[in-house]
């Protein structure tokens, strides 16, 4: 009886120790209820966005701060250089709906362990992104700290709609004491790097009609223009016997054709020293605009080289239309809203680019490098042309350099050979002989017969030439060549 009682016993302990440990986890993970935290599905609850004016993000040593000047956004830490709206707006909207799965309590202590105190209290590993949202009068309307991330187990709070694992980041609103959170979002467009927050938009040429390019050694530098857009571009300085190679110069359609800018320099870095030995290159298009750029080449060490632009843009537009010789009067007033239209396009164009100028930009070498080449390297190389072995002048029996094909070579000789029978009427029996000869040259093939005639007296000597008339076999009627070559046999009749 005795054993049955100390089962139950010992079975009633664990049960208990089992919901001691399980309130014990419930109080350690989610005790942010008992410090009057609530529980809620965003960040934010209350955010004014529409007060938004200023947005600094920091991580590790970098800042980059996003503000309003006038009527647009721009990079402080870049002169104020345009930001990209669309990309800022897409964050902001993203942060004031930030959604969460979990919270939990965590003393100061372990907010360095999974990086969520702010830049600046410790070192790189305890410390994680924190953006600041501001008015315009520089308080603070929100903020957070985006520490580590982890790999969650899967389930209905992994923040994954399959239910399967997932990435999660620790997040921490400062109003929220020592409540941290879990989310499903990366957060990686949010960035402290202020390259990665600027207006790309750049200047774009189009329909280069001329470009002139000189090198800080002036021997080097070329220049080239063309007609129209169906002509190819030619040397408007050519030397005699100097000509552009077309291939090389193609190159040119896509001069500073959407070229991309990676950042833009500070006025301590891009100063006019700095910009010391680049080369000078006018480009002008059919439409108007005319852009003098410096690029500038650098590189260091075994490092891809790098290149830095600056930029000036002016323009000459039309003012008036031109009406055809032959516009009918329905047609006036279309196209003068087509030239008013295409006018106002072209001038906001020149605004925008405008805005480039004064500023040093790091770009990609697509459409820029091009523009580098030496005059001696756009040349058409006459040297190669001509040579031996080159496909313009192949050398004395090369292939293709020989006369037509074999086939056809012993057809060559044969024509003219055709008349020679005409002497041979000079033996005896020449009326005979006459009256074949004429019959003889239409035979396509003589028969093997023939071939003997050397065993009769003279007159064997025209049945070689007999051979001779495949030439114009084509015009004789095959039918009745057997039955004319008989008479040519009348020598051996002596």
């Amino acid at each position: 009886m005795k054993k049955p009682v100390v089962l139950l016993i010992v079975l009633g302990g664990l049960v208990g120790f089992a919901l001691f440990y399980g309130k014990l986890r419930d109080k350690n993970l989610n005790s942010a209820r008992l410090v009057g935290v609530k529980d809620r599905a965003t960040l934010f609850t209350d955010l004014p966005s529409k007060d938004i004016r200023q947005v600094v993000i920091r991580e590790g040593k970098n800042t980059v701060t996003l503000v309003v000047e006038g009527d647009k956004w721009v990079v402080k830490e870049r002169e104020n250089y345009p930001a990209a709206y669309e990309k800022l707006s897409k964050a902001v909207a993203a942060v004031s709906n930030l959604k969460l799965l979990s919270k939990q309590t965590v003393g100061k202590s372990v907010l360095g362990e999974v990086g969520l105190l702010p830049p600046g209290e410790a070192g790189p590993e305890s410390t994680g992104l924190q953006v600041e949202l501001k008015d315009e009068k520089g308080e603070v309307l929100g903020s957070f700290v985006a520490g580590k991330s982890v790999e969650s187990t899967g389930g209905a709070s992994s923040g994954n709609f399959m239910g399967g694992a997932g990435q999660q980041r620790w997040i921490r609103n400062p109003k929220d004491g020592d409540t941290v959170w879990l989310t499903g979002e990366s957060l990686f467009e949010l960035q402290a790097d202020p390259k990665e927050w600027l207006d790309k938009a750049f200047i774009d040429v189009q329909e280069i009609k001329s470009v002139t390019i000189t090198p800080p050694n002036t021997a080097d530098g070329w220049s080239a223009s063309r007609k129209d857009l169906q002509n190819p571009f030619l040397l408007t300085d050519a030397k005699p016997g100097e000509e552009l190679d077309t291939a090389k110069a193609d190159v040119l359609n896509r001069a500073l054709s959407a070229v991309v800018f990676n950042d833009v320099l500070t006025k301590e870095q891009g100063t006019p020293e700095f910009m010391k030995g680049a080369t000078k290159v006018k480009l002008e298009t059919f439409k108007g605009f005319t852009y003098e750029v410096q690029i500038l080449e650098k590189k260091e060490g075994d490092a891809e080289p790098k290149y830095f632009l600056t930029v000036q843009v002016s323009g000459n537009f039309p003012k008036e239309r031109k009406p055809a010789a032959d516009e009918k009067p329905e047609d006036k007033k279309r196209l003068d809203d087509e030239f008013a239209a295409t006018g106002k396009l072209l001038e906001e164009k020149l605004a925008k680019e405008k805005a480039s100028e004064g500023k040093v930009f790091e770009v990609s070498s697509y459409g820029v490098s091009d523009l580098l080449k030496k005059r001696t390297e756009v040349l058409r190389d006459k040297s190669a042309e001509g040579a031996p072995g080159s496909a313009e002048s192949p050398a004395a029996g090369a292939l293709g350099a020989a006369p037509p094909p074999l086939l056809k070579a012993p057809a060559a000789p044969m024509i003219p050979a055709a008349p020679a029978p005409a002497p041979v009427p000079a033996s005896t029996p020449a009326p005979a002989v006459e009256e074949a000869k004429p019959k003889a040259k239409e035979t396509p093939k003589p028969v093997e017969k023939p071939a003997e005639a050397p065993k009769a007296a003279e007159k064997p000597a025209a049945a070689p030439e007999v051979k001779s008339a495949p030439a114009e076999a084509p015009k004789v009627e095959a039918p009745k060549a057997p039955e004319e070559a008989k008479p040519a046999e009348a020598p051996k009749a002596p």
